[in-house]
């Protein structure tokens, strides 16, 4: 029985009716596909369709390549029925070992997906694009590209200094049998109601945020410690879920390695650059009515610099560049894109249905 039944139906019908295209489509319920040639053949036959279809059905019953496979017309429709021997065979042959597997190629491939803050557990919209990007990954490597996953862990920004503040002073005790990642959501939680209550730690939320951009040692460990917390909840998760990153890419690298600077540098050269309390860019010639900030009154970078050195990186090591976004990204999605035009990097192709990151919900 040949592998590709479709070709090998598509091929005979067209002999078989004269034509050069056999007009098959799904078959619904009543077979696995389904050919509307009649339709087409009754003005050239001056038949009815009904008659035609139960013409063709008797030649194709004669062709032995499609032995094993139940043909009959219902009405103007030729309905094809794979057998069970059919069937067996895919199976059998969907076991073995590269099954499906293309040819080897070149380019560089590198998926970017789930990436949720590291302050509180996977919810069923991160696991969305988990599996989104799971299944990305499976196919890109059945069709032979060498592919990297990396998962993009925010390790400085706002909310996870609202963790540290928290551990640093509230009861942090974990609870018996109480997840990592659930421990630092609880965590997280408290630290923001008592930010409700007394405006004052909002100050001290921001010293740690400039304390960990500057590099401060013991500021970064403290950062480093509850993200790591919080990371190993997620690959509890993830490990149940059968879905696997080849590498967790730390924020942080991105100040430490100064490529945020960098880039920050090349964007205030810009004519898109604006300064006032704040750096940021004026996207509006574009079509973007907001701005998009860079960077603080205070120094610190915002999350967008940070992003733009990682996209910057990815764009030099790899030919294509995918992210799995949330549809509330889409907005951000597109201005680093066009940002990164306006930076003459190369960026990689993309578009509306494989640009959704998960992370990053403000």
């Amino acid at each position: 029985m040949p592998d590709n039944m479709f070709a090998t139906i598509e091929i005979a019908s067209r002999e078989t009716a004269g034509v050069t295209d056999a007009l098959l489509v799904e078959g619904g319920e009543h077979a696995d596909l389904a050919s509307t040639v009649a339709f087409s053949l009754a003005k050239q036959r001056k038949q009815a369709p009904v008659k035609i279809a139960q013409d063709l059905v008797l030649d194709l019953k004669k062709r032995p390549e499609l032995a094993g496979i139940t043909i009959e017309a219902k009405g103007p429709y030729i309905n094809f029925i794979f057998g069970n021997a059919y069937v067996s065979n895919v199976i059998r042959a969907a076991v073995k070992p590269g099954y499906g597997n293309l040819e080897k190629k070149t380019e560089r491939v590198v998926l970017e997906h789930t990436s949720a803050n590291p302050n509180g557990p996977l919810h069923v919209g991160h696991i969305r694009n988990s599996i989104i990007g799971d299944t990305l990954a499976r196919a890109f490597r059945k069709a032979g590209y060498p592919l990297e996953v990396e998962y993009y862990v925010n390790d400085m920004g706002r909310q996870i200094a609202i963790v540290v503040w928290g551990f640093n002073n509230l009861d942090n005790t974990q609870l018996p049998g109480e997840k990592e990642d659930a421990h630092i959501a609880r965590i997280y939680i408290a630290a923001n109601r008592e930010i409700e209550k007394d405006e004052g730690i909002t100050q001290q939320v921001n010293v740690l945020m400039q304390l960990v951009e500057s590099g401060d040692p013991a500021t970064v460990e403290k950062f480093k410690k509850e993200v790591s917390r919080c990371l190993d909840g997620f690959r509890v998760t993830m490990k149940d879920l059968n879905v696997a990153h080849d590498k967790f890419v730390w924020e942080s690298d991105f100040i430490r390695n100064g490529s945020t600077e960098e880039i920050i540098g090349r964007l205030k050269e810009k004519p898109q650059a604006k300064q006032d309390e704040t750096l940021y860019l004026d996207l509006s010639e574009f079509g973007f009515e907001n701005k998009y900030v860079i960077r603080r009154s205070d120094g610190t970078s915002v999350y967008a610099a940070r992003d733009l050195a990682f996209h910057a990186w990815k764009g030099k090591n790899f030919d294509r560049v995918i992210d799995v976004l949330g549809a509330d990204h889409k907005l951000i999605g597109a201005q680093l894109q066009c940002t990164m035009r306006c930076l003459e990097r190369r960026f990689p192709r993309s578009s509306s249905s494989s640009l959704s990151r998960s992370r990053r919900v403000r």
